[in-house]
Order: structure tokens, then C-alpha cells, then sequence
């Protein structure tokens, strides 16, 4: 009998769990298709192995260009938008990078080119590799501080990538099975040092874990029994005197903060606007978070003993509102791009304000060789301008977004910056409750 035929998923072939049902996102082709039965079962678990012996519905799906022969290899599609989009951020620093950190950003990358599943309607919003990065240096290079011994109360970030990179102690605890065999290959795979385990924080929790680590990072639910439980946990996860640090949505941090008061840590570095995140469309998601830091003493004292269960309706359900949609455009391939400097791009930034009566207060910027990034406040939020000189690229970010103000602003980028007439590029607009994303030029 002949072996079975192994299938994966197609490069730019994402699974997507939202409210409205699963759907299949095709990147590449720009479609999405409602998946139900039988079907959705098998496609989750090419997501979490990678590839799967399986005939008769796998070779319907290869007719529908959604999976393939073959093992699975790093997603093509998934590694170039990702970077794509890192790009906006790593580019202001990453010159800086020590060839160690670059390699542990390498992995990190590859390991979310490797992320075949987003579950959008349980706030699983994945960070970018950029950011899961920047979250492995708040606590340092282990050649530099020493190793840690570090516990994630759930990965879907694969922040434990960058910081078993790091030369870190990592464990992971997660009740998601795909995320954890996703963490398994990817450990296999770059012959990293992470301890994945299944877990449900809401059980009692495993005493030779208390007291273990110096360090415990998470990203919860913006709730208050979320808050609750992780802080909880994490204080009895680290010794005296460990460490914690928070994902923590803005506009749940007076929340935050009263409850870590309750428990009595002590607040450390507060590192604002820290997060970037992305859906699964792989374009960046509206939402931000801060990343703060707490620390334990022996007065600390979690709401929820380590050999107690904890129980809440609410665990997983959003206590704040979602922010108002922003605007995110990009204008690619310039001609201009010697006028992308800082002085013209703030004279555009003032033509903007002058007439759209925006109100732009406390601008700002910074620049480099190849980038110029420049901002201000308004009464209600901000207006950034990126300007990538190599790459030949203009982002700009409006929150929230207003009709009138993105008009004016997008027709000043685009007669300064680009051709008029025939040769102006056609936009391509993607909108949805979570953002309104407008691109024009090459994809």
C-alpha cells in the first residue's frame, strides 16, 4: 500500500476565527472563503503541524488553492508582509541591533511566518515580530543581565522565541494546543531551550511552578478579572522580589493600576504606546497597549491563592469600548524622495493643520540617514507622518479617523510625492470596524 500523500497550507493562506464564523484568507488572491463541517477541523490541524497525511477532502482543498503537496516550510507570503510591516518601526533602530539580537529577531519572524491561525474574536491579536522583540530587551540579553528564569502566562505572541534567543530559562503556559505545538516545532526547529505546557490558569496551579521564576510577561483581556487572574498568578509564579510585565490597553490603565495597588506591587517602567499588532489580513490592527512593568515584594499578596481555582463569567469579555477606527495610508514608490526630509514634511504636516483646522499641539520628530518621523497631538488624538527614504514609502496615521482630514491630508502626500495625472496609482482600500487601511502604489 503506497504511503499517504502529505499536505500544508498554501503560502498567503490564513485561518481566521471571528464572531461572524471561521473563514480562510487568501492573501495572495484577495479572497476570503466561509469555512464550515468538516473542512475547518483539518485546515486547524495544518496550522498547528505544519503539514498532515490526509486524502479526499486535502486534494479539494488543493483544487481550491488552499492547501498543497508537500511538508510546510516558513510561510514566503507571511515573512515578507510581516517585515514589510516591522519595517515601519525596526527600521529607527535597527542599525543599532548586535548581531546576536538581529539573529533573535530572525527567529522571532520566522516563527510568526510559521503562524497559520488568528482567532480574531477572543482578542487574539498577534503582536509584530518588532514588538515581540522590543518585549525580549525590556528584560535584556542574558549575556548582558545573566539568564532569566522567565514564564509566559500564554504565548500567542511567541515572545518566548526572542527570548529564548536571548539566552533566557522560558516557559510557557498556555491551554491553546495549537499555539503550543506551534511553539514545539518552532523550539525543534531553531534548537531553542522553551518549556511548553498545557495550562488553564484558572485551575490551581502546579506548586513546584510557585515561586520559580524571576520574571513572568502577559498579555490579558483588558478586565478586570483577567487583570485579576494574571497578576495573581504571576505573583505566585516568581520569587520575592520578581518581576512582571503587563501588555495593558491605554484605556484600561487606571483599572490596571488600582488593581495592582490592591494587591500591593510596586510599579516600575512604564513603556507607552509599546505594542503594535496586526489581524489576519496581515495589515497593522487599530489596537495599542502599553507594556508596564511591576514588581513583587514581600507584602505582595495575589487575589487568588496559588492552590485555589478562580471563577469568572467575565474572564474573556471587553469591559471598554473599542477605539474609534484610524486611518493608515501608505504611499509607496515616491518620486520625491529627496523632499521626504524633515523640513518639508513638517511644512506639509502645517498646510494640513492650517487647513483642516486639526489643532496640531506638541509636535515632534526624529530622523535618521534613511527615515524621518514626525507627529503632533490633537484635542481628540494624533497625526503621524513615516517617511522611509529606502524604501521609497510615506505612511501616515490618523486616529481617529475623519473624512475631511484624510482627504486633505492624502491629496498633500500625493501631489508632493507622487506623478499626477495617467501615472497616479489606483488606491487599494481595505475597511472594516477595526481599521481603515488605503494604500496606494505597489503592494
Amino acid at each position: 500500500m503506497p504511503d499517504p500523500a502529505t499536505y500544508h497550507l498554501c503560502d498567503g493562506i490564513v485561518l481566521a476565527r471571528r464572531r461572524g464564523g471561521n473563514v480562510v484568507v487568501d492573501l495572495q488572491g484577495g479572497r476570503e472563503v466561509k469555512v464550515e463541517g468538516e473542512s475547518w477541523p483539518v485546515l486547524e490541524s495544518l496550522a498547528g503541524s505544519g503539514s498532515i497525511a490526509e486524502g479526499g477532502l486535502c486534494d479539494r482543498l488543493c483544487a481550491d488553492g488552499i492547501t498543497a503537496l508537500g511538508a510546510a516550510t516558513v510561510d514566503g507570503v507571511l515573512l515578507a508582509r510581516l517585515a514589510h510591516l516591522d519595517k515601519l518601526f525596526l527600521g529607527t533602530y535597527e542599525a543599532h541591533l548586535s548581531a546576536r539580537v538581529r539573529a533573535a529577531y530572525d527567529k522571532t519572524l520566522r516563527a510568526h511566518a510559521r503562524r497559520k491561525r488568528i482567532c480574531d474574536h477572543v482578542g487574539e491579536c498577534p503582536a509584530l515580530p518588532e514588538t515581540c522583540l522590543r518585549r525580549a530587551l525590556t528584560i535584556g540579553d542574558a549575556e548582558r543581565v545573566g539568564a532569566q528564569r522567565i514564564v509566559c502566562l500564554g504565548d500567542d505572541d511567541f515572545v518566548a522565541v526572542a527570548l529564548a534567543a536571548l539566552g533566557h530559562r522560558v516557559t510557557v503556559l498556555d491551554q491553546d494546543p495549537l499555539v503550543l505545538h506551534q511553539i514545539a516545532r518552532i523550539n525543534e526547529e531553531f534548537s531553542l531551550f522553551i518549556d511548553a505546557r498545557e495550562c488553564d490558569w484558572r485551575d490551581p496551579l502546579d506548586p513546584e511552578l510557585c515561586g520559580a521564576f524571576d520574571v513572568f510577561v502577559t498579555d490579558p483581556m483588558a478586565n478586570a478579572a483577567s487583570f485579576e487572574l494574571v497578576l495573581s498568578r504571576g505573583a505566585a509564579l516568581v520569587r520575592p522580589g520578581g518581576t512582571g510585565y503587563v501588555a495593558v490597553a491605554q484605556a484600561s490603565g487606571q483599572l490596571f493600576w488600582r488593581i495592582t495597588g490592591e494587591m500591593s506591587f510596586a510599579p516600575g517602567v512604564e513603556h507607552a504606546r509599546f505594542n503594535r499588532y496586526y489581524n489576519s489580513r496581515l495589515l497593522l490592527h487599530q489596537h495599542e497597549s502599553d507594556w508596564l512593568e511591576v514588581k513583587t515584594d514581600s507584602t505582595t499578596h495575589p487575589k487568588c491563592p496559588a492552590d485555589a481555582s478562580f471563577f469568572s463569567a467575565d474572564l474573556y469579555a471587553e469591559e471598554f469600548a473599542a477605539l474609534p477606527a484610524k486611518l493608515l495610508a501608505l504611499v509607496d514608490d515616491i518620486d520625491t524622495v529627496e523632499r521626504a526630509m524633515p523640513l518639508y514634511l513638517s511644512w506639509l504636516l502645517e498646510h494640513v493643520d492650517r487647513r483642516s483646522g486639526l489643532g496640531l499641539s506638541d509636535q515632534g520628530s526624529h530622523a535618521a540617514d534613511n527615515w524621518t518621523a514626525l507627529w503632533g497631538t490633537t484635542t481628540s488624538g494624533y497625526l503621524t507622518l513615516h517617511a522611509d527614504r529606502e524604501c521609497r514609502q510615506i505612511m501616515a496615521e490618523l486616529f481617529p479617523f475623519e473624512a475631511k482630514v484624510d482627504q486633505l491630508l492624502l491629496a498633500s502626500i500625493l501631489a508632493a510625492h507622487k506623478s499626477q495625472g495617467d501615472t497616479r496609482p489606483e488606491p487599494q482600500i481595505n475597511a472594516s470596524e477595526e481599521v481603515f487601511d488605503l494604500r496606494y502604489g505597489t503592494p
